[in-house]
């Protein structure tokens, strides 16, 4: 992996950068027009509005960050089997399967949310079960349910390392 990175240093990490900036400008636009509501909740003033607003805000998010970072995968999918790849490559989400990509974002997000909301540790092991879902439907083209539940079945025979990894990495 890091011979690849290091092969290929400004294009993987020009278009890593690029992706993420995206990602953070859309979350801080979503992050504007959710803050009244957010500052009141901050406040102690929790309204059934608020929390839906914020809510909203995080579930709008969720389909958008899953299509980037879909393509991303599609870009590092390319380099490692050694095909060319280029900048435009880390977009294909749009063309790729905007749908299924769209789609696992909200139901990814939507139940890691609700886990959370119930207790944080469902919510923190639903994330950490779902990490690969996204690669799946990228890679092998699968439904969102299936790679869902494939990525679960993978993970839950390595959890503790596959929890340990994206604690090390977040």
């Amino acid at each position: 992996g890091w011979n690849l990175v290091k092969e290929n240093f400004l294009l993987v990490v020009g278009t890593t950068l690029l992706v993420m900036i995206v990602t953070v400008g859309i979350n801080q636009i979503i992050a504007l027009i959710t803050r009244p509501a957010m500052q009141s909740l901050i406040r102690g003033e929790v309204t059934a509005t608020s929390i839906i607003i914020v809510t909203l805000g995080y579930i709008l998010g969720m389909p958008v960050y899953s299509i980037f970072y879909g393509g991303l995968y599609a870009f590092y999918l390319k380099l490692i089997r050694g095909q060319p790849a280029q900048l435009g490559d880390a977009f294909a989400g749009f063309s790729l399967s905007f749908g299924p990509l769209a789609l696992a974002g909200l139901v990814i997000g939507l139940l890691t949310l609700l886990g959370t909301a119930l207790c944080l540790l469902p919510g923190i092991y639903l994330a950490v079960a779902w990490i690969f879902a996204i690669p799946l439907i990228v890679d092998k083209r699968m439904d969102v349910w299936a790679a869902m539940e494939l990525s679960r079945k993978m993970v839950n025979k390595h959890f503790w390392t596959v929890l340990g990894l994206v604690l090390l990495v977040g």
